[in-house]
């Protein structure tokens, strides 16, 4: 695979067909990988189906700290080691 860089500010990547197709052929062998993975962890959709309700009922202010908690519940009962924990 060739590593073609725009060599201009003028030279778009997007215009490049070579470029644009390698990158779409990646992008599809991502979403693929990615599907798959998913498709293998069922319990990842779970989870996430869970947190998402959870900030939809709760409405906090602070996402990123919600996210902190309704996690940091899931670690504390699996004996995972936390940064606030050590």
């Amino acid at each position: 695979m060739s590593s073609r860089v725009p060599t201009s500010s003028n030279e778009s990547w997007e215009g490049d067909q070579q470029v644009m197709s390698m990158f779409l052929d990646k992008k599809a062998e991502l979403k693929a990988e990615q599907a798959a993975y998913v498709a293998d962890h069922p319990e990842l959709t779970a989870i996430v189906n869970d947190f998402m309700q959870h900030v939809l009922l709760n409405k906090p202010d602070d996402c990123f700290q919600a996210a902190a908690e309704f996690f940091g519940t899931y670690a504390e009962k699996l004996n995972v080691q936390t940064p606030e924990s050590s």
